[in-house]
């Protein structure tokens, strides 16, 4: 019989972030906060649908709750690129719990309102978006540069494990106990996190150089990024992206609702079967050592093509067969990309790079979901999804065009990790 130890073993030499006991008391809060935040999302969207019967209304509180982190994260870059990341990550657990508190109070109490759910998701964005970058800048400090590629795979497949246990539990408590239950769980969800988070030991932690001086402006930032193409490339990936083939929480439930005729279990269970696709495409880059190359991340550009458009058809188990490709091609583009931006900045400049990540990555969700709830209303579901479809296959093909220089930086890059040196990849920009 397989001990416990044996076991342990064999996670870390597959898992090697894992051999770092700070990224594991880091994970631990991970999988409480993540399946918490994925029940109410699930919750929040369909609350919206029941109190409107509105497919745009759903989208314009998914806005709402990005559009601070729009117009907040390049700062929350430069916070993260100074300060303690433990220290605050600790206290904006603080405010993300109230927040689904006060979710759970309006709606025990009958208060619910568009415009109020509106108001609780900008709050919810303002914790967010320093909450990203500085979350990435604490999980690097967990592991170092060497297995920060094997750090992001590992935390995005615990991500995918929230996002089939959310809204499976959502399955659950909409139809039994009811919706205002998904933000009581949550709002526990963040006191795990805030535990995990405190129990991280500072003297353990690998320290990367802080920006002083004019370096640490956002203005400096925001100029490093003009220099270097490759990154600026990344982020137009996941522009591409996120304007459309990655708004799938504006797009399900309507496609569950109208589309097929189902009800809240139908949208759950899709949410769920996109969550085993990305939960494998995310198994595969945690057992990965080094940032995943070029022509991975055109393969999971086609691969989501194809899953939207397959979703589009008018057939209950097409359209759930389906989004196991759509999570799969989905997970690994946002994944890939989020690996090489990082990497490919310098340590005392990561902090407001990944930042920008998260600017360019909500930004496509405030102006994504409005726009995708638009064509939604007027055009359909299964429209919504062949237009993310062909987005999705131009990017596949300027990534193509790209990739003879490309593919030359990023395996620089892969043998600066794999070898052990810290990342910092200098080159001219794509021409």
């Amino acid at each position: 019989m397989t001990t416990a130890g044996g076991w342990r073993r064999r996670a870390v030499e597959r898992l090697p972030a894992l051999r770092y006991p700070n990224f594991r008391r880091y994970m631990a809060g991970q999988v409480a906060s993540i399946a918490g935040t994925w029940l109410q999302t699930v919750a929040l969207g369909w609350l919206v649908l029941d109190l409107t019967g509105d497919g745009s209304a759903v989208g314009l509180v998914i806005s709402a709750q990005y559009v601070p982190a729009l117009l907040l994260g390049v700062w929350a870059g430069a916070v993260a690129d100074r300060f303690d990341a433990r220290r605050a990550v600790v206290g904006l657990q603080v405010l993300l719990g109230c927040q689904a508190a006060a979710l759970a109070v309006l709606v025990f109490t009958d208060r619910a309102a568009l415009w109020s759910l509106c108001l609780l998701a900008m709050v919810q964005g303002v914790g967010n978006a320093f909450d990203q970058p500085i979350r990435q800048s604490l999980m690097n400090e967990t592991v170092g540069d060497q297995e920060l590629p094997n750090a992001i795979a590992t935390n995005s497949t615990l991500v995918q494990i929230g996002l089939i246990l959310g809204p499976a539990l959502a399955a659950m408590l909409i139809p039994t106990v009811g919706i205002g239950w998904c933000f009581v769980v949550n709002a526990a969800s963040y006191v795990v996190m805030f535990v995990a988070i405190r129990s991280i030991r500072p003297g353990e932690m690998i320290h990367r150089p802080r920006a002083t001086g004019g370096d640490s402006s956002v203005r400096a930032g925001l100029a490093y990024v003009r220099r270097h193409g490759d990154i600026r490339l990344m982020l137009m990936v996941l522009v591409a992206g996120s304007l459309m083939a990655f708004r799938l929480e504006v797009v399900l439930p309507v496609l569950a609702r109208r589309g097929l005729h189902g009800g809240s279990g139908l949208y759950a269970a899709m949410t769920v079967v996109r969550g085993v696709g990305a939960l494998v495409v995310s198994l595969h880059l945690a057992s990965r050592v080094g940032p995943p190359p070029l022509k991975f991340l055109r393969r999971m550009c086609l691969v989501l093509a194809l899953g939207s458009a397959l979703a589009a058809v008018p057939n209950t188990g097409v359209a759930l067969a389906a989004l196991v490709p759509v999570g799969f091609g989905m997970l690994g583009t946002v994944v890939s990309t989020l690996s090489l931006t990082q990497l490919l900045a310098s340590p005392e400049y990561r902090g407001r790079v990944v930042a920008l990540w998260f600017v360019v990555m909500n930004g496509g969700v405030v102006v994504g979901a409005l726009l995708t709830g638009s064509i939604v209303e007027h055009l359909g579901s299964r429209q919504s999804l062949l237009i993310g479809a062909a987005m999705m296959v131009v990017v596949w093909v300027l990534l193509g065009r790209a990739k003879r220089v490309l593919t030359i930086r990023t395996d620089h890059l892969t043998t600066n990790v794999n070898g052990g040196s810290v990342a910092r990849v200098h080159q001219r920009d794509v021409e």
